[in-house]
């Protein structure tokens, strides 16, 4: 009985893992950057080494500030 609920432990985390792999790996804007790197994956000019438009309120480049 222990060897069966040991099993299906075991696949349900496996399963969790390819869920959590699946969701990483979506760019639901099309930049080029998934979900784990892009700070707006709703906005596609915001995205790691985006230029940065100054004092526009909008942190574009992911770096946690916008650069003013």
């Amino acid at each position: 009985m222990t060897l069966i609920l040991c099993l299906l432990a075991c696949d349900s985390i496996t399963f969790e893992e390819e869920k959590i792999d699946s969701e990483v790996l979506v760019d639901a804007d099309g930049d080029g950057y998934y979900t784990g790197d892009d700070c707006d994956d709703q906005d596609s000019s915001r995205y790691p080494g985006a230029h940065e438009n100054t004092s526009d309120g909008v942190d574009s480049n992911c770096d946690g500030e916008d650069d003013t």
